[in-house]
């Protein structure tokens, strides 16, 4: 069959079959009369082996295996010192921190016709496309030493100077993928006199590119900061070869390597010709990564960290075999010259990784060393509180939820006045925002489930909520650009219980929906395990959403998304103080005209949905220092004390009282608490009443037990008055004939 390259899958672009040369022996492997007979490695690095991207840098690992150091390949020999040609091009580097090295090279003459097989085979089993024979060079050498480097059209390049600068809000460069980008202050550019030529490190722009036209190059070897390669990079979304590598950190000494080497094959394969001296600016971090640096290497590290007993002949002898010089100082140091490609290597920690690494982890003891002293972290009372209060969730039959911390700008909106911690680089435009609270988390989950026709469930999720503090980040004075607090929020949705046999189906509740009072019952557990571990917590009170201003919401707790919540079945958390107290949370309904967009439900489907959010911790960072420094101690939750159960009869009376419209339930059960002491088993109201004059008729319903004897119809009759005179005496309270 007669087949073209591409259809081959041997190339992107053919014109007509391919034909074989006539010295092709007959009968032999097609990859073999092609010269195809290569191998190809996939390699998996960790970001911290940024050495390791290249031909050179995988040979240098191979050779420590096979005992062989690699050979450099050949390349011309750049000395701008030692030049005495005329540079026929200048560069001025306006930005020296972010730009420690720039060379740049002039070539002429050059005949940009394609590239040799050999060369476009190499490129394309590399995943690269073969454009012409100067770009092609430069990539090639991007992969075979691990530099980037860059090509510039020279009759493209308006004036003789180049500027490696910042660039100017609102100043626009096509790239070389055909995409107009925006650029901003914070853009490292190398531009001529009138525009920028390239996003430094990153891409190169499409006016300047070379073309099969080209007859003059600028050659470009670079040495960017990290830092500022990984921000352009991030904020225009891409991600280069070039990029990829200086991200991570490039060998500085590799740079004028990259660019003889480079220089050696235009002349070979595009007939050009240098013309005038290699020019190189250094900046001042230069001179510290072009040279060795040095470590004093305390041997006993590898035996405290890993557990491997080596010795200094072991470790000298690992140490040379990726091109690391090691000598003996004294008994248990060792001085260490690492080289300038090795960027991860910076501590001793770092050295005790890579000997490990190169004796064999299989040498590390399969049983951990003795310890001989137990130690308790400063802040481990604050986790053990966090844990208590999960584990309390969990035994209150909710099971846990993680959602991502994140938020869109249409849910940013129902929290509007809140200042929200925007991210610099999300990765998808439904996260612009760290979370407010735990709301939008827990109706996604909801809706993920509704979603799936699985109508019924109870979840919480406990965590951090951020908030913005308008501070600048100071790491010195360790000021941070947000608070994080620690809340519990939990939801629940359907059915209040499950459909049984013996169920009367005849009951108007037999398929009740959730409602606030199985969220609140959710609340008022979580509570009681809060009072435990704090006791101010036992005054927490529900006040409903129209008892509160809507501007003191939003002033105490502008986190919370009141427009969501149900007007009329809803209600704030808060503790007691001066009107209306503290806002620590809500618990209600869902609003009905929201809950069919929030959890994408189907037009007429009636599903009871409830939620609820307690901030347990306001300001999480703040309280771990101040336990770490021992200003404030948190105590576990008591495990309480065991009574013995008692084998007397219990009493119970109803209490109907008539107050006014303004008396809370809750302020009338504590006056009763008061009054009725030890005696009182159980308390609750069972009944409200509202009545046609404006007040209100409250039922409650005691249980009543004696400590050590039988309670007498006298000492009942008396505990019953003298809880009726305080009810009387405090709120007014009339008891309903």
């Amino acid at each position: 069959m007669l087949c073209s390259e591409k259809e081959l899958g041997f190339s992107e672009e053919s014109q007509g079959i391919l034909i074989l040369p006539e010295s092709a022996p007959l009968g032999s492997p097609l990859v073999k009369a092609l010269g195809m007979n290569d191998q190809i490695w996939e390699v998996e690095l960790t970001p911290d082996r940024a050495d390791c991207l290249s031909h050179l840098g995988v040979a240098r690992e191979v050779g420590r295996i096979v005992g062989i150091k690699p050979a450099l390949p050949d390349f011309d020999i750049l000395n701008p010192a030692d030049s005495s040609d005329v540079p026929l091009l200048s560069v001025e580097v306006q930005a020296a921190k972010a730009c420690i090295i720039y060379g740049a090279q002039l070539f002429e003459g050059i005949n940009n016709r394609p590239s040799p097989e050999w060369l476009k085979r190499s490129l394309e089993s590399l995943g690269q496309r073969s454009r012409n024979s100067v770009v092609d060079i430069t990539n090639f050498v991007l992969m075979d030493l691990g530099h980037p480097l860059h090509a510039f059209d020279a009759d493209k390049i308006t004036g003789a100077k180049l500027l490696v600068r910042f660039a100017k809000n609102g100043e626009k460069i096509k790239t070389l993928d055909g995409v107009d980008r925006v650029l901003t202050a914070e853009d490292l550019v190398i531009a001529d006199l009138e525009k920028p030529l390239a996003l430094a490190g990153v891409m190169g722009g499409f006016d300047s590119g070379v073309s099969d036209s080209t007859t003059r190059v600028v050659l470009e070897s670079a040495v960017f900061d990290q830092a500022v390669v990984r921000a352009m990079s991030q904020r225009h979304k891409i991600h280069s070869e070039s990029s990829h590598r200086f991200e991570r950190g490039v060998d500085a000494a590799g740079c004028i390597r990259a660019a003889g080497r480079a220089s050696l094959l235009i002349r070979q394969l595009a007939t050009g010709r240098r013309r005038g001296s290699y020019i190189e600016i250094r900046s001042d971090r230069a001179e510290k990564l072009l040279h060795k640096h040095s470590l004093n290497f305390d041997m006993r590290a590898i035996k405290d960290v890993v557990g491997i007993e080596a010795t200094s002949e072991q470790i000298i002898k690992a140490l040379h075999s990726v091109g690391v010089e090691a000598q003996v100082k004294s008994t248990n140091v060792l001085r260490v010259e690492i080289p300038t490609h090795r960027l991860d290597l910076v501590r001793e920690i770092d050295l005790v990784e890579e000997i490990a690494r190169l004796i064999g982890y299989d040498q590390i003891a399969l049983r951990y060393p003795p310890q001989y002293q137990a130690t308790v972290g400063k802040t481990t009372s604050v986790y053990l509180r966090l844990r208590q209060i999960r584990h309390r969730m969990l035994e209150l039959g909710l099971t846990e939820m993680m959602p991502y911390s994140f938020i869109s700008e249409s849910e940013a909106a129902f929290v509007s006045g809140y200042p929200l911690v925007k991210l610099a680089n999300p990765l998808s435009s439904d996260w612009l925002y760290m979370r407010p609270n735990l709301f939008f988390g827990l109706l996604k989950v909801l809706a993920r489930h509704a979603s799936m026709n699985q109508l019924r469930g109870s979840f919480f999720d406990a965590g951090n909520v951020f908030q913005s503090t308008g501070e600048k980040a100071d790491a010195e004075n360790r000021i941070t650009t947000c608070k994080e607090s620690y809340q519990v929020g939990w939801a629940q949705m359907g059915l209040r219980s499950d459909e049984h046999w013996s169920s009367d189906k005849k009951a108007t509740d037999r398929k009740a929906q959730v409602d606030y009072f199985d969220a609140k019952a959710v609340a008022e557990g979580l509570v009681q395990g809060l009072t435990a571990m704090e006791a101010r917590w036992g005054g927490a009170q529900y006040l409903a959403l129209s008892e509160v201003d809507a501007e003191e919401i939003k002033k105490q707790a502008p986190w919370i998304p009141v427009g969501l919540l149900h007007p009329g079945r809803s209600a704030l958390i808060v503790w007691p103080g001066k009107a209306p107290g503290t806002i620590m949370g809500y618990v209600g309904e869902l609003h009905p005209q929201h809950k069919s967009t929030l959890l994408n439900l189907p037009t007429g489907l009636q599903l009871g949905v409830v939620i609820g959010e307690l901030r347990v911790i306001d300001d999480l960072l703040a309280l771990s220092e101040k336990v770490a420094r021992g200003e404030e101690s948190l105590q576990s939750a008591p495990r309480g004390k065991i009574s013995l159960s008692q084998k007397l009869p219990v009493v119970e009376r109803d209490f109907a009282f008539v107050v006014a419209e303004n008396v809370k339930e809750s302020e009338i059960e504590k006056t009763l608490r008061q009054a009725l002491g030890v005696v009182l088993v159980d308390l609750k109201c069972v009944d409200l009443y509202r009545m046609p004059d404006g007040q209100s008729s409250l039922a409650f319903r005691v249980v009543l037990q004696g400590q050590d004897k039988t309670l007498s119809d006298e000492e009942i009759t008396t505990l019953c008055k003298k809880a009726l005179d305080a009810a009387a005496t405090k709120h007014k309270a009339q008891l309903r004939s």
